[in-house]
């Protein structure tokens, strides 16, 4: 499971290319947070993994009136996102890439839904310092 704000999601956009390329075959999701639709970052890309089966990719955006033609996933990532998208949470590995505050935040929704907080469990990458 790949959870990813903003920027973040660049390298997990890395890893799915290589599995894409590799003919890797592994239930990947992939929770990514923006303000608005326009924030996305390479939209028609993330598409084609959710088309070609190399990741279910899941997008939600924290400022939808900035973007009322969406009608996908709004608001934070939550618990219920989680649960609703990765029901086996507690089975899988977390890779967080985001700042701090958000990997902080992440971690401890992860904790809530049960999964161990050990860093075989959650992994993270922080840019920005923040």
């Amino acid at each position: 499971m790949f959870i990813a704000a903003a920027t973040g999601i660049v390298p997990f956009i890395s890893m799915l290319r290589y599995i894409e390329r590799n003919q890797i075959r592994e239930d990947i999701v992939v929770l990514y947070t923006v303000g608005t639709k326009a924030d996305i970052i390479r939209a028609a890309e993330l598409e084609e993994f959710n088309k070609k089966g190399i990741a279910k990719v899941v997008i939600t955006l924290t400022q939808p009136a900035e973007s009322p033609d969406w009608t996908e996933e709004t608001e934070r990532i939550d618990v219920a996102k989680i649960n609703k998208y990765v029901p086996d949470v507690k089975e899988r590995t977390a890779y967080l890439c985001g700042s701090n505050q958000f990997n902080s935040a992440m971690t401890d929704l992860l904790k809530s839904c049960g999964m161990p907080a050990d860093k075989d469990h959650i992994k993270h990458e922080v840019w920005g310092g923040h």
